[in-house]
């Protein structure tokens, strides 16, 4: 008898223990399921937030530059503005030193162009450093390692573009060739900003962030 209860006992430990197994194998993957379930979620969020954050930022810098000209009656003047036409192109970066003179980091220069030492960037946050790769901040107000001039990047850590109405006639090229083509050839502003989305692509107006409706 006693030995009958051994042989029942061997042969059933090799079912308890691919139980014990299949058990903690699916424990194991039912948290792996919820950690993916999360991070899911988390990158969702994070997308929005991006997009979200992407979509207001042009905005916000050209009415930063609207405000300076509400002030002084004329705009900046970009270091190393483009013209286009009798319109001038530039952006954020530091080397441009747009956002030197609406920041109020322009400093003891012979041609100050923010006497009144007025930031219009005063409600912008700091940029974050980027943990990815690519460029090395992203969302908001940076500055360069060397200069110490300050620019303004996107949530994918591009900087922006900017045409100015350098000749005064309140009406701008539109950059946006999507709506060229469907025949809106001019913008009735001062101020146009835009961005390259989320694709970093400057051509793919699908996903470009802009200033204008």
């Amino acid at each position: 008898m006693k030995d009958n209860k051994n042989a029942e006992m061997r042969q059933s430990f090799p079912f308890r223990r691919c139980l014990w197994w299949a058990v903690r194998l699916g424990l194991i993957g039912y948290a792996l399921s919820l950690s993916l379930q999360f991070y899911r979620r988390q990158e969702r969020i994070r997308q929005k937030t991006e997009e979200r954050t992407g979509s207001r930022m042009p905005r916000a810098i050209s009415e930063a530059i609207e405000q300076f000209y509400a002030d002084y009656n004329k705009l900046p003047v970009p270091l190393n503005g483009s013209p286009t036409g009798s319109d001038t192109d530039t952006d954020t970066s530091p080397e441009n030193r747009l956002v030197t003179i609406i920041a109020d980091k322009e400093g003891p220069v012979a041609d100050l162009q923010n006497p009144r030492n007025i930031d219009y960037m005063e409600g912008f946050k700091p940029a974050t450093a980027n943990r990815k790769d690519g460029p090395p901040w992203k969302y908001g107000l940076m500055s360069d390692a060397t200069t110490e001039a300050p620019g303004i990047v996107d949530p994918w850590g591009n900087y922006f573009r900017i045409r100015l109405d350098s000749d005064g006639n309140k009406e701008l090229a539109n950059p946006n060739t999507d709506q060229v083509a469907e025949g809106r050839t001019k913008i009735i502003k001062r101020v146009l900003v835009w961005s390259a989305g989320k694709d970093g692509n400057w051509d793919t107006w699908a996903d470009n962030h802009m200033s204008w409706d």
